[in-house]
């Protein structure tokens, strides 16, 4: 508890991504993955070999974007590196180690910035705002070979979706329906790129008891499906995610997440 503290304290980051929660969950799946190493591997390395698909797609190979780059655990770093002329990690915050990492790569940099546009404009105005569907994603340009979206379409809504409802006591209802928007603002961003677009995203949650029975399934996406809202889709796989094995969240419950994993190329 102590370094995540610490963590915290040192990690430079705009105010409103501290206060809205953005930086605590960063940091709390750092923790995660120390805990549950084993467990998060089979995820970690399918979606590794999934973007290496994407990547194998890519004729023109100048510049790769990941968006929600995070902690780089589910990133091939080394063979993006090596495959693009540069290589951009976008997330809304990066940790001191993941910026440390990342210096022996000389065609790699970071970039802090917040993917759904939306943030700050909550935090400034406490209420649901207008979402952009036409603006250039961050870090992409015409030089763009490759973006990937990496495990970060279901977490979009979270931090301000429950910054609206604690802080600002927004209406359930409005606020689920803001965050679907944003989940489809996201995907027709996506979907309006000429570039080589891989999405990775869990689209639900299963909590299962002791003995591996389902006892609840949790749509993380809203009922959205994102296979159809991207267009020229060329690769589709499915895996799980032992998100939280028994002893996690619990001695009686397991958390196990569905994901998805699309490739398109115009």
């Amino acid at each position: 508890m102590l370094q995540e503290f610490l963590t915290h304290l040192f990690t430079f980051a705009p105010r409103h991504v501290k206060k809205m929660g953005y930086l605590h969950e960063l940091i709390a799946i750092s923790a995660r993955h120390k805990r549950c190493r084993s467990a998060w591997q089979p995820h970690l390395e399918s979606s590794k070999n999934f973007i290496m698909q994407a990547v194998n797609l890519c004729p023109n190979r100048k510049k790769a974007v990941i968006l929600g780059s995070g902690l780089l655990l589910d990133i091939p770093i080394p063979e993006l590196s090596k495959a693009f002329e540069e290589v951009v990690l976008v997330d809304i915050a990066h940790l001191p180690a993941t910026k440390w990492e990342t210096r022996r790569y000389r065609n790699l940099s970071t970039l802090n910035a917040d993917i759904t546009g939306a943030a700050h404009a909550v935090y400034k105005t406490r209420r649901i705002v207008p979402l952009e569907t036409t603006a250039w994603l961050p870090g992409c340009d015409s030089q763009t070979s490759l973006l990937i979206s990496a495990n970060t379409l279901s977490q979009l809504p979270l931090c301000p979706a429950s910054f609206l409802a604690e802080k600002c006591r927004a209406n359930e209802i409005d606020v689920q329906n803001w965050s679907k928007t944003l989940i489809n603002a996201h995907l027709k961003r996506l979907a309006n790129l000429t570039c080589t677009v891989c999405l990775i995203t869990d689209r639900s949650i299963s909590f299962k008891d002791e003995s591996g029975r389902i006892q609840a399934v949790r749509d993380t996406l809203y009922g959205i499906r994102p296979e159809m809202e991207l267009p020229d889709i060329r690769y589709k796989a499915q895996w799980q995610w032992e998100m939280a094995p028994l002893g996690e969240l619990s001695r009686h419950c397991s958390m196990t997440m569905e994901v998805i994993g699309l490739i398109c190329s115009k």
